[in-house]
């Protein structure tokens, strides 16, 4: 029997770390309202983690929240929205979804095209709240046809 030439595996492409973001200090309880919990302090409030993952949670929940594992239940835009305004409707968008059970939602915030200087502002701000919120177990960045760097899905704690 003649043997057919073998053709050689490719090996598997680096894969890149995943930053991971140690879990903020939760001095606050959550009796403290929502909103009290998403400063506007300036000095804190640009933070640009372009994933986070609470400790404890599985090194995995990035790539399986960036591949669709959790389906999107729903949807905030915050297009045209000052930071006041944002701090708003994600508070009470983050609120409305605890209550109802929904585990993975999508953020639209835009790349900033608009904005002084063509810089994201509000995906900024959003990212650097969302580090602090007790419900919240992991975020990303979108994958390109779901919005990109203009959307961020995040995963809330179950019910």
């Amino acid at each position: 029997m003649r043997q057919t030439p073998r053709i050689p595996r490719r090996s598997e492409a680096p894969r890149l770390p995943i930053k991971v973001v140690a879990e903020p200090d939760r001095n606050n309880t959550y009796s403290d309202s929502i909103l009290g919990s998403l400063s506007l302090n300036p000095s804190t409030e640009l933070v640009e983690v372009l994933t986070y993952r609470r400790l404890g949670m599985r090194l995995d929940t990035i790539r399986k929240l960036r591949r669709g594992h959790w389906m999107v239940q729903d949807t905030l835009d915050l297009h045209g929205a000052n930071r006041e305004e944002a701090r708003r409707l994600l508070a009470g968008f983050i609120t409305s979804c605890r209550e109802q059970g929904i585990r993975c939602v999508k953020i639209i915030h835009g790349k900033g095209l608009r904005s002084p200087n063509q810089e994201p502002v509000i995906r900024s701000l959003l990212r650097g709240w969302l580090v602090g919120l007790e419900d919240v177990l992991a975020y990303c960045e979108a994958p390109p046809n779901d919005g990109g760097s203009g959307a961020t899905l995040v995963l809330l704690v179950p019910k």
